[in-house]
C-alpha cells in the first residue's frame, strides 16, 4: 500500500469521527432543548392551573362574605360566625384528584378594608402630621431597627408628598418594612404563638378603599390590633375560637353600633382584653354594623407551582337591594349573593 493511500485512508476516518462527534453534539442539544421545553411547558401549565385556582379563591370569599339565608338576621348571623373566626387567617382547601380532577391547594385569607386607616383622611397636609387621635395611637409604636417610630415614619413620607396619595406604592417609605400582609402560619409542635415578634405590614395598616375618617372595631386588621394592643389573629385551626363566635354571633345586636365599648365584654374571645387605646379611638369607630369593603389574599398551588393575588371587594348597594325586592323564592335561590359585590382591584404579587 503507498504512503498515498495510507494519508487518503487516515484523512477519511478523521472526516468520519469530526462528523460523528457534530452529530452526537446535535443530538445532545437537541435532547437538552426538547427536554427544557417540556419542563417550561409543565410549568407554564402547572403556572395556569395555580392562576384559575388563586381566581377561584375570590369566588370563594364572595360567597362566604354573602351568605345565603331564608331572612336577613339569619344571613347577618351566619356572617359574622364565619368571618370573626377566619378574618386575617389563612383558609386552607385540599383539592383531591378522585374528585376535582387534579391534586391541588387553595388558601384565602379575607381582611376588612375597614379595619384599618386611611392615610389620606386622617393626615393634615397644611400642618404636616397626622390628625389626633390618630397620631397617638401611631406614636406609641415604635420600630427599633429604624429607631423612630410609625408616626414619623409615615408622617415624614406624608409630608414630603404634600398631596393625597392614590396608591400606597406612592408612600415612599424605608423597605424594611413590609408592604403586602402575610397571614400567620400555624405554630410548629411545641411552640408558642410570640405576637411581639411578628411584624407589621404597610397595607395592613393603612388602606384607600375605607373612604370614611372611621374604622369598625369588629374588623380590625392584624396590624392594627397590634398598634391597639390587642391580641392578634392565629394561624391554625381554633375549635375555641369557633365555637366563642358562634355564640357571639347569635348575641350580637344592630343597635351595638352606636357604642361598641358599652358591649365589649363579649368581644373579649375575639381580642383578649379591652385596652385605653381604644377608648382613645372609640370616637372614630364605624357606626355601621356590616362593613362594604373587603380585601381577600388568595394562594393558589399546583405541583409545587404557587401564585398569588390581592382583590379588593365593593359590597354593591344596588344589587343588594335588588335581592332583597325579589319575590319569587325560586328566583331569588337562582340569583347569586356574590353579585352583591365587585372586584375594583386586582393585584398579582
Amino acid at each position: 500500500m503507498t504512503e498515498v493511500q495510507v494519508h487518503k485512508k487516515g484523512s477519511i476516518l478523521v472526516l468520519a469521527l469530526v462528523f460523528l462527534s457534530l452529530a452526537a453534539f446535535l443530538a445532545e442539544q437537541l435532547t437538552k432543548s426538547v427536554t427544557a421545553n417540556a419542563m417550561m411547558l409543565k410549568r407554564l401549565i402547572a403556572r395556569e392551573h395555580a392562576q384559575i385556582l388563586a381566581l377561584g379563591g375570590i369566588q370563594v370569599a364572595m360567597a362566604q362574605l354573602a351568605p345565603r339565608a331564608k331572612t336577613e338576621d339569619d344571613a347577618r348571623q351566619i356572617f359574622f360566625e364565619k368571618t370573626f373566626s377566619s378574618i386575617n387567617r389563612w383558609q386552607t382547601f385540599e383539592l383531591n384528584s378522585k374528585i376535582d380532577r387534579f391534586d391541588s391547594e387553595l388558601k384565602i385569607c379575607i381582611s376588612c378594608e375597614e379595619g384599618k386607616l386611611n392615610p389620606n383622611l386622617i393626615f393634615d397636609f397644611k400642618k404636616g402630621e397626622f390628625k389626633s387621635p390618630h397620631k397617638e395611637i401611631l406614636e406609641k409604636y415604635q420600630l427599633p431597627e429604624l429607631r423612630t417610630s410609625l408616626d414619623k415614619l409615615v408622617g415624614t413620607a406624608l409630608k414630603k408628598r404634600k398631596k393625597f396619595l392614590n396608591d400606597l406604592s406612592q408612600l415612599d417609605v424605608d423597605q424594611k418594612i413590609k408592604v403586602f400582609y402575610e397571614p400567620p402560619e400555624p405554630p410548629r409542635k411545641n411552640r408558642r404563638f410570640e405576637d411581639g415578634k411578628r411584624p407589621l405590614f404597610l397595607s395592613d395598616i393603612f388602606t384607600l378603599w375605607n373612604t370614611k375618617p372611621t374604622i369598625h372595631p369588629l374588623f380590625l386588621s392584624d396590624s392594627m390590633c397590634a398598634l391597639l394592643e390587642l391580641k392578634r389573629p392565629r394561624g391554625g385551626n381554633n375549635e375555641r375560637l369557633k365555637e366563642s363566635t358562634k355564640q357571639l354571633s347569635m348575641q350580637i345586636k344592630t343597635d351595638w353600633a352606636q357604642d361598641w365599648l358599652s358591649h365589649w365584654e363579649s368581644f373579649i374571645p375575639l381580642f383578649d382584653k379591652k385596652t385605653p387605646s381604644l377608648e382613645q379611638l372609640k370616637e372614630s369607630f364605624s357606626r355601621e354594623i356590616e362593613p362594604q369593603v373587603y380585601s381577600v389574599l388568595s394562594l393558589g398551588r399546583f405541583n409545587g407551582v404557587e401564585q398569588r393575588l390581592l382583590a379588593i371587594l365593593v359590597k354593591n348597594p344596588q344589587q343588594a337591594k335588588q335581592n332583597k325586592k325579589e319575590k319569587d323564592e325560586k328566583a331569588a335561590a337562582s340569583n347569586e349573593n356574590v353579585s352583591a359585590f365587585k372586584i375594583v382591584r386586582l393585584y398579582w404579587i
